[in-house]
């Protein structure tokens, strides 16, 4: 499959994830029985006075097919490492070929693995100085580590409905086949919303939820099954603490990793260009 084929399979499954009508039109190419995108309204976040929704984050590595709409109206683009990512944007990795890891201000990261879509729903920084973020996913397979963050809001939605809040140290894994969601908890905790009260999934559990299912409380299991992209995300993880803390130069200073203008991106008008 060339960069353009590619391009056009995140297309549909991106799409799809935006209208009823638009996932009806999916169902005729060769890859829709397996997009799962959602065509349920975005999850809204709590809006708080004085939110400001510039925020630095950036897509930290891209490797294979990996495509993002930015809300622009030129549909699927190439997505190119160190991009910002802002809030509303659609995220997107081919099947078997694409991967692709978002860094947060705090050094946090989202993996996706091949054959996922997600989107940004809020990027936002309260006016305490604390980040919200919501991302619903649609498909696929992500990894969440915050294992050395400070007490910011971290909301992941399955499906559109099914509502996680992932902890400070925490270290987890969501895999979403059409409404079929598996959360894995490596360390810390995450609380998923379910029909009589959250649920906690802690340290070397599992949640097995449908996530369409509103009178379902899940089934959870005291035990974390390998996942084929487990090593990876193992491999990525050990990169990224050496390469944050390689990332200094001698006097002193020390430059932002993450910090969208450190690669030529300037924020104007709200977003980053």
């Amino acid at each position: 499959m060339n960069r353009l084929a590619g391009l056009s399979v995140l297309a549909v499954a991106l799409a799809a994830g935006s209208a009823a009508q638009t996932t009806k039109q999916a169902v005729t190419e060769p890859t829709a029985e397996k997009t799962g995108a959602s065509a349920a309204p975005d999850p809204l976040g709590t809006k708080l006075l004085g939110d400001r929704h510039v925020r630095i984050v950036r897509l930290s590595h891209a490797q294979g097919k990996v495509g993002m709409d930015r809300g622009a109206g030129r549909g699927m683009e190439q997505a190119t490492q160190n991009m910002p990512i802002v809030e509303g944007m659609l995220l997107g990795t081919a099947d078997g070929a694409g991967y692709a890891e978002v860094e947060f201000e705090d050094g946090s990261t989202m993996r996706l693995g091949p054959g996922t879509v997600v989107k940004f729903s809020q990027l936002v920084t309260r006016a305490t100085g604390a980040k919200a973020t919501m991302v619903r996913v649609d498909r696929g397979t992500v990894y969440v580590s915050r294992e050395k963050t400070k007490a910011d809001e971290f909301t992941v939605v399955a499906g559109g409905g099914r509502r996680m809040e992932v902890q400070p140290a925490t270290h987890m894994r969501l895999e979403l086949d059409g409404t079929k969601a598996e959360v894995a908890v490596f360390s810390g905790n995450v609380t998923v919303d379910g029909s009589t009260a959250p649920v906690m999934v802690g340290k070397k559990q599992t949640l097995s939820v449908d996530v369409a299912d509103t009178h379902s409380q899940g089934e959870l299991t005291k035990k974390v099954e390998e996942a084929p992209y487990d090593g990876w995300d193992k491999v990525a993880q050990k990169y990224h603490d050496r390469y944050a803390k390689g990332n200094s130069l001698e006097g002193g200073y020390r430059y932002d990793p993450n910090d969208p203008s450190f690669y030529g991106w300037s924020a104007i008008g709200g977003g980053w260009k």
